[in-house]
């Protein structure tokens, strides 16, 4: 964490180094969220179920698509790194 207390350090759990920075949020932060998600149920709460369901449904589909992406990039070597293993000896 930073001395200033405006952001907190990410760090990666395999070998504890900072990998990068978060803004802090503050309670006036969490207070926006909780009104923005409470707008939002008061108008989703009246969509029929089968909407809802096809709706939520789409939309975790793309969430696990995305993760899928994500989890692949991160965890292929990348082209540099076979370019260097290909030309280390």
């Amino acid at each position: 964490m930073n001395a200033d207390r405006k952001s907190i350090a990410v760090i990666d759990p395999a070998n504890e180094e900072v990998i990068g920075e978060v803004p802090r949020q503050t309670a006036a932060d969490a207070d926006r969220a909780v009104g923005a998600a409470r707008e939002v149920f008061l108008k989703w709460r009246w969509v029929p179920g089968n909407t809802s369901i096809w709706t939520t449904s789409r939309k975790s589909n793309r969430i696990g698509i995305h993760i899928r992406n994500t989890t692949q990039t991160m965890t292929e070597p990348s082209t540099y790194m076979h370019y260097e293993i290909a030309n280390s000896s």
